[in-house]
């Protein structure tokens, strides 16, 4: 069990280190080629996307840790019985 919350500590990790990665390309992406567009709307809406998206995928992340943590607490509970 050890082993196993070991690795998705790790994939946990990397996942988020690879996320916050994108992100941070993203919003430069949208600073210096979408932003040199002249219709506010547009920009707006890119924004828009880009932040509910971002947020959603945390939203996801923030779960899977929860389960995860649930699912480790269930089976120690079990084998101590």
């Amino acid at each position: 069990m050890k082993k196993i919350i070991l690795i998705y500590t790790v994939v946990f990790g990397i996942w988020f280190v690879i996320y916050s990665i994108s992100i941070c390309g993203q919003y430069v992406a949208l600073k210096y080629e979408i932003e040199t567009i002249d219709n506010m709307v547009v920009i707006n809406r890119v924004y828009e996307i880009v932040n509910m998206s971002t947020i959603i995928n945390l939203v996801w992340f923030v779960l899977s840790i929860i389960l995860f943590v649930i699912f480790v607490v269930q089976y120690k509970k079990e084998n101590k019985t």
